[in-house]
């Protein structure tokens, strides 16, 4: 599976449970390994890059066509 420039990251504030997506560059990732594949998304463990310059462990969810039709895409990301 081939990997985009960047991805896109969901993160959630636990004071007023706001979520936000922010661009994650590709080159900030290391060692991307997959961990899961269902029906509708395969998961990724990665190492990233963050911003005070130390990797930290996350993990990568992509949806299976996610770039034509956000309505699959945002309920999966709920789940």
């Amino acid at each position: 599976m081939g990997f985009p420039d960047g991805m896109y990251s969901v993160a959630e504030t636990t004071a007023e449970k706001e979520e936000f997506f922010h661009w994650m560059a590709y080159s900030k990732f290391q060692n991307i390994e997959e961990i899961d594949k269902g029906a509708f998304s395969t998961v990724f463990r990665t190492k990233y890059l963050n911003q005070s310059g130390s990797y930290e462990d996350v993990a990568i969810k992509i949806v299976k066509d996610s770039n034509r039709d956000k309505d699959p895409f945002l309920k999966e990301l709920k789940a």
